[in-house]
């Protein structure tokens, strides 16, 4: 093999090394970029679900109470609230979901499941940590989940999850007895989750490595 052949040949590895590497490294950074932009679209529609909860504990419920005529009024029930807001969201962004996973509810449909009561009991055991982020892979594809402890603040709350006996009746109707009490003032009961589908995000950073691949073969053949 001749020395101009020789020096082709280690040009040509040189330049594969460092095409490859570089398309490593971007693909790096385009992931990281999308999954820094679903962090930020998570915590807009977290702040939207605070607000939410907010309004409904300090300006609802004053006004409309949580029973009337021996019914127990859903819509003064913060959770509620938040959680029927994101129902309709869910319609125009179905990658996005919310939920307000609690250990010990009042209505069943919002008990942890398993991995939900792994980040309630991080929250529990960091008491000083305000934001939580888990990326896990399920039948769907990648999904991000940012979640804040849902803590008894107010002792507003356990006019409801105290005791059966000091809960409306109307309440334990609906609900039963068995579930949603013994709160205490401060306990870390849930989560609030905001979980995002990165599968379209991770497809656009997938795409928009192969379009830097066709452009610099491209380059390449006319260089």
């Amino acid at each position: 093999m001749g020395l101009r052949v020789k020096f082709n040949l280690a040009i040509v590895i040189a330049f594969l090394v460092g095409f490859t590497v570089t398309g490593f490294l971007l693909l790096q950074r385009f992931e990281a970029n999308a999954r820094s932009d679903a962090i930020q679209n998570a915590r807009v529609m977290m702040t939207s679900a605070d607000a939410i909860r907010y309004y409904t504990n300090h300006t609802i419920v004053p006004l409309i109470g949580v029973e009337r005529d021996g019914a127990f009024l859903l819509a003064s029930v913060p959770a509620f609230a938040a959680q029927s807001h994101f129902q309709a969201i869910q319609y125009e962004f179905p990658d996005y979901s919310y939920k307000e996973a609690v250990v010990n509810p009042t209505n069943l449909a919002h008990r942890t499941t398993d991995w939900e009561a792994d980040v309630v009991a991080f929250f529990r055991g960091h008491q000083t940590q305000q934001e939580y982020i888990v990326e896990r892979n399920t039948p769907s594809g990648r999904l991000l989940s940012l979640a804040h402890p849902i803590s008894v603040t107010e002792r507003s709350c356990l006019a409801c999850h105290s005791t059966p006996g000091d809960a409306p009746a109307s309440m334990r109707k609906l609900y039963g007895d068995a579930n949603g009490f013994g709160w205490q003032l401060g306990e870390i009961v849930g989560a609030q989750i905001i979980s995002i589908s990165m599968n379209n995000a991770l497809k656009q950073a997938h795409e928009t490595l192969k379009t830097f691949f066709s452009l610099s073969s491209v380059c390449s053949c006319l260089w």
